[in-house]
């Protein structure tokens, strides 16, 4: 029977570092505004259309550049402004990319990796790829993450150990193989 969601023991919580989060954001739409604050003081508007459409030199550059910039920090702020995760003995949720609510059982992780350029949490289930942005502790989610992984891996390997020794008690007991050969492959099995 499985915990219910008051019963889970909470590993590790992280919200969103809003430092990171706005410079992430704030630096590509501020480079934005310069290229474009700087062909609108040479012209106005007509000038940024008619470099950005006519023009082949550097005021073409800062035109579209410009606006590639800007496009690029809001979309970053979308991605990630409600990002934040709960780490529990049984399952991952919080908020992922664009403020989807995701609630993900251990028991379907099958690995997690770290996103440092955006000091984020990529997390692969059998629903597929999750990602988490902006978060405050990766390091500590990533480990306990994998630790969690290890830990299912290990007690689903002890189980299938467990049965393979059943398995031979019973050949054992059936008369298939000898006493020593049981405790030979006892041994193996147990690393003695």
């Amino acid at each position: 029977m499985m915990k219910s969601k008051s019963e889970e023991k909470v590993i590790v919580i992280s919200k969103r570092d809003d430092k990171k989060f706005y410079i992430s954001c704030g630096i590509p739409f501020l480079i934005g505004i310069i290229f474009t604050t700087m062909i609108f003081c040479d012209g106005g508007f007509q000038a940024w259309i008619d470099y950005a459409t006519y023009g082949f030199g550097i005021e073409t550059f800062f035109s579209w550049g410009g606006l590639a910039f800007i496009i690029c920090g809001i979309v970053m702020f979308i991605l990630g402004k409600n990002c934040e995760m709960k780490v529990t003995d049984k399952r991952i949720n919080g908020k992922a990319l664009f403020g989807n609510e995701v609630d993900i059982p251990i028991d379907s992780v099958s690995a997690v990796s770290k996103i440092k350029i955006f000091n984020g949490i990529s997390v692969s289930s059998s629903s597929g790829l999750i990602k988490f942005l902006y978060l405050a502790n990766i390091n500590d989610l990533y480990k306990e993450i994998s630790n969690l992984i290890l830990n299912r891996n290990n007690k689903m390997n002890s189980i299938s150990d467990a049965e393979e020794l059943k398995k031979y008690k019973e050949l054992l007991d059936s008369g298939a193989i000898t006493k020593e050969e049981y405790e030979i492959k006892k041994k193996q099995m147990l690393g003695l």
